[in-house]
């Protein structure tokens, strides 16, 4: 047994090595041997998927493999973030970006994507969140893959014009000031409703920065909550902007008139 160190400081493998004698099918022993290497435990730092540099992505994990024989491991990932444990248990799948990026013919890129229109829809069906296991594709994200939208995407059209006509009325009422910047630059959802409260809002649910200092689902949820925070007659109903030129900011008392653009 070895116990060994990459150059990375991070990571620590503990190994077990075998050689062992190559036979074909006719059970004739091959003149070449074969090095067999078993991962006993190892405990690497990962980032969020294959070559995921290309894609920008910063998220981080350490990854803990921990073998039970020489056939069953436990695979485990510890989200850097939160220290949150993503379960893997046995690895016997491969994500599709991983399999693209090392290369598949046209046949089998038309095998994944006639079984990846037969999955059902979840959250974040990005390559890195599907695997290819046992002759079928996958979704794994751990913390989406119960939550299926299958009977809500049909209604994403109707969906799209409920808030764009909302913010007709609102720019009719004059009550529509800029608006606010999401972390993931969704449209639609953040209209009417830029403050000096620009987050951070994370979750992907509650996208939109409001200027109650809170995180919204959308600009119409934010509207609705700032005219109940705004609790003095004077104040109430106000938008955050009750003009283009001029913004509104929120201490204890409500809304309060922070300054003037000049044109």
């Amino acid at each position: 047994m070895y116990i060994l160190q990459s150059a990375k400081a991070d990571v620590e493998i503990n190994i077990t090595t075998e050689i062992l004698p190559s036979i074909n099918s006719n059970n004739i022993v091959l003149p070449w041997k074969l090095v067999r290497i078993d991962i006993q435990q190892l405990n690497v730092k990962v980032g969020h998927h294959f070559d995921f540099e290309e894609d920008g992505h910063e998220r981080s994990y350490n990854q803990h493999v921990k073998s039970e024989n020489k056939t069953q491991y436990n695979v485990y990932l510890v989200r850097e973030t939160d220290q949150f444990v993503i379960p893997f248990g046995n690895v016997n799948a491969i994500t599709v970006i991983a399999l693209l990026r090392m290369g598949l013919i046209e046949q089998q890129i038309e095998l994944c994507y006639k079984k990846f229109l037969h999955l059902p829809l979840y959250e974040d069906m990005a390559t890195w969140n599907i695997v290819f296991r046992h002759g079928n594709l996958e979704y794994i994200d751990f913390d989406t893959k119960n939550t299926f939208y299958d009977k809500i995407v049909p209604s994403a059209a109707q969906i799209i014009a409920v808030l764009i006509n909302y913010k007709r009325t609102l720019l009719d009422l004059d009550k529509c000031g800029e608006k606010a910047e999401t972390s993931l630059g969704f449209n639609y959802i953040s209209e009417c409703v830029g403050s000096e409260f620009n987050g951070p809002c994370p979750d992907l649910a509650y996208q939109v920065p409001c200027g109650d200092h809170t995180c919204r689902s959308s600009y119409i949820d934010c509207l609705q909550a700032l005219l109940a925070y705004n609790k003095h007659p004077e104040v109430k109903g106000k938008s955050l902007h009750q003009d283009k030129y001029s913004q509104w900011s929120f201490n204890k008392l409500g809304a309060i008139k922070r300054k003037n653009k000049l044109i």
